[in-house]
């Protein structure tokens, strides 16, 4: 598998007295004959969840693969994250992938990133997954990765709902 680099990865920290709202808006809005669909999702996200709280470099495509390796590796069931309601709705609406993290979820992920990964198993998993070209590139911008994201989960607290979306 082929990955992009140019994806980028974002973490939004919604109310969940917000959820209801985000997702009146994730399906576009039909318009009249000779427009386009009016659609205001993003601007709603951002205008109730605020900011994207994941402050990292590291590609979209290194978010991706750390969440195939943490749940190859059954490090954390991330599953879970995509299979809740409102992912499951979002990601039909919007044809494309998003997962939640509950505050007890966040916290979990937070403490099995805590722990170093071991390189001499990434690196086989990535090059696997990803192919061998630039798997040195992947491996360091996975470990930037996981480093970065428990500091974006962090913000994730009670009444609240993580999004995360890579795109």
């Amino acid at each position: 598998m082929v990955t992009v680099m140019s994806q980028i990865a974002s973490l939004y920290v919604v109310p969940d007295s917000a959820i209801p709202a985000i997702c009146m808006t994730a399906m576009p809005q039909k318009a009249g004959w000779f427009s386009k669909p009016h659609d205001t999702f993003w601007q709603t996200l951002w205008d109730l969840a605020g900011k994207n709280c994941l402050d990292c470099d590291a590609p979209g495509s290194a978010f991706s693969v750390l969440i195939e390796y943490l749940s190859d590796r059954h490090v954390f069931d991330m599953r879970a994250c995509e299979s809740s309601d409102f992912a499951t709705f979002l990601s039909k609406a919007r044809k494309s992938s998003f997962l939640t993290v509950s505050p007890a979820q966040a916290a979990e992920l937070s403490s099995r990133l805590a722990v170093p990964f071991d390189a001499a198993d990434l690196t086989p998993f990535v090059i696997d997954f990803c192919g061998p070209e630039d798997h040195q590139d992947m491996v360091a911008a996975i470990l930037e990765a996981a480093k970065a994201l428990p500091h974006a989960l962090e913000q994730v607290h009670s009444g609240t709902t993580g999004l995360i979306t890579i795109g």
